[in-house]
């Protein structure tokens, strides 16, 4: 028992990894919009975790990297620029955890494990016209267990995905 146990753990801790080693990529972005003119910022509501906790964070961790490249938060009403963001999950099948015996007549087949994949994708919008000026998105295993991994690994992919911002560099 404590064997699978450990084998168990360190199969979760090779997914975390490859979770954590994946890189954003550019899905859209809109050359005739000048992205480094933007000067302030608001956000909109779009497909949000779950969990307020994790909402709370993501949005926190966008606006940091937001102003981390100069820009700043709207007082009130729209920035140059709006954000929102997009959290969606769906189950992978392992296929290498697929059992390709025959069971023996009468038994059943152990099942595949799956995986839980989280999507996080970051939509910059043109707030005069609406619009999309970028998007980028990063996939990852689902850590599972542990909150305050699970909140790093949040924070980790929200730095990654601005890594493919255009003039990536945080200003200083």
């Amino acid at each position: 028992m404590k064997t699978r146990v450990t084998v168990i753990a360190l199969f979760v801790l090779m997914f975390a990894a490859a979770a954590l080693a994946q890189k954003a990529q550019v899905v859209q972005q809109d050359k005739a919009i000048d992205i480094t003119k933007f000067r302030t910022f608001s956000y909109e509501v779009g497909h949000p975790a779950i969990l307020k906790k994790v909402d709370e964070r993501i949005i926190a961790g966008i606006e940091a990297q937001l102003v981390a490249r100069g820009l700043t938060k709207a007082a009130s009403g729209q920035g140059d620029v709006v954000f929102t963001y997009h959290s969606v999950q769906r189950e992978d099948v392992d296929l290498s955890t697929f059992d390709e015996k025959t069971p023996a007549p009468g038994a059943m087949r152990t099942p595949a494990q799956t995986l839980k994949v989280g999507t996080l994708a970051v939509d910059l919008r043109e707030a005069s016209t609406r619009r999309l000026a970028w998007r980028a998105k990063i996939e990852g295993v689902l850590l599972r267990g542990d909150e305050a991994a699970q909140l790093a690994a949040i924070d980790k992919g929200i730095v990654a995905v601005f890594q493919v911002y255009p003039g990536s560099k945080p200003a200083k």
